[in-house]
């Protein structure tokens, strides 16, 4: 699923929700975050290139 689905889903759900309070989770494939330090030594650790 893509956040622009899950997005649309929220969207188009609203009407119904009035009222209430929902959370949408966006998909992220983390590709950003790969460089980081932290998430190195993680991946490391768990034997991932």
């Amino acid at each position: 699923m893509s956040s622009g689905a899950a997005l649309h889903a929220a969207i188009a759900r609203r009407p119904e929700m009035a009222g209430k309070r929902f959370v949408v989770t966006l998909p992220d494939r983390g590709q950003r975050y790969a460089n980081n330090p932290v998430f190195s030594e993680l991946s490391r650790k768990l034997g991932r290139p």
